[in-house]
């Protein structure tokens, strides 16, 4: 991502900025799987990060990233620079160099239909699981009938920008400092006190209208906006590449270096320092990096799969 006078380019959120994500670990009443899946009443924590393991290894697709497969025919694995296709990904993957944590990450990639999920009334689509053995959930529309077969614009929340304003680097964060201050850390500072963006701000208006009784259900889940500085300072108008925008072309990662950029409600999960504690609720939008991993390059343009 470059930030350049009088404009500000948003790469690290390049896709559905009129949807959100949401993470969660548990499975209730209120949670259900569609597709060819079983629907039960009650089960204990990470039931659903098991049923993704479980569905896709009968179905011989639960495989690392960096290998041939069924549906990837390069020696070498995945080509992230090149669209999701029956050559290059379709299916759920390991992500390479998790294989051997407590839970690995398995993630969907390409022209999908087994990752529908209804909950709270809505339908999501699954995009990958957590570091924790939670889902995170992307939205997609109302469910009817327990069917979710909605359009583009159905599957839509609605429409913002992130932010209007482009004089400052500061503006490239989800939440953010004191604009064209004389410190990075200043112009990126990330608390429960500093400045949400314009789709923060939508994105919890929704969330407090629409979930805020499911609030128990979900994971405290780390949402990274990586303001790790390739080139330039991050400061003031200083023209800056960030290191996602190096990372868009093919070489997705899921590790966020920062702790100010790991959004999260609380900073201590599981025991454990995370996040920086700056969100209200635990949701907030994809990275760059995952909807790579799912099928999107070229900055969304010529792409197929489930998130199109």
């Amino acid at each position: 991502m470059k930030r350049k006078k009088n404009s500000v380019f948003i790469l690290v959120f390049l896709f559905i900025i009129f949807s959100i994500t949401i993470g969660y670990a548990y499975l209730s009443s209120n949670l259900t799987m569609l597709g060819n899946v079983i629907v039960k009443k009650y089960e204990p924590p990470r039931y659903l990060y098991n049923e993704v393991i479980s569905q896709n290894k009968e179905n011989g697709l639960m495989v690392l990233d960096n290998q041939a497969s069924t549906y990837v025919s390069a020696s070498t694995g995945i080509d992230f620079g090149v669209a999701p296709s029956d050559t290059n990904g379709k299916g759920v993957y390991v992500r390479n160099g998790t294989e051997n944590d407590s839970y690995p990450i398995y993630y969907y990639r390409g022209d999908v239909t087994n990752n529908n999920v209804a909950f709270a009334g809505f339908c999501w689509k699954m995009v990958r699981t957590t570091e924790t053995g939670g889902i995170k959930l992307i939205y997609n529309g109302v469910l009817n009938n327990d069917i979710c077969n909605n359009t583009d614009e159905e599957s839509e929340i609605g429409k913002s920008i992130f932010n209007d304003n482009g004089n400052s680097n500061a503006y490239v964060g989800y939440m953010y400092g004191t604009p064209n201050s004389n410190t990075y850390e200043a112009e990126h500072l990330s608390t429960k006190d500093s400045t949400s963006s314009i789709i923060k701000n939508y994105i919890d208006e929704w969330y407090r209208t629409n979930m805020i009784n499911y609030t128990e259900y979900l994971e405290d889940t780390i949402w990274c906006n990586d303001r790790s500085v390739n080139s330039g300072t991050g400061v003031g108008v200083d023209d800056t590449f960030y290191n996602p925008f190096k990372r868009t072309i093919s070489t997705p990662s899921l590790e966020c270096v920062n702790q100010n950029d790991r959004f999260t409600v609380n900073e201590i999960i599981e025991g454990r320092l995370a996040g920086n504690g700056a969100l209200t609720y635990p949701v907030a939008l994809l990275t760059v990096d995952e909807v790579t991993l799912a099928g999107i390059l070229d900055f969304g343009y010529g792409n197929n799969g489930y998130l199109t």
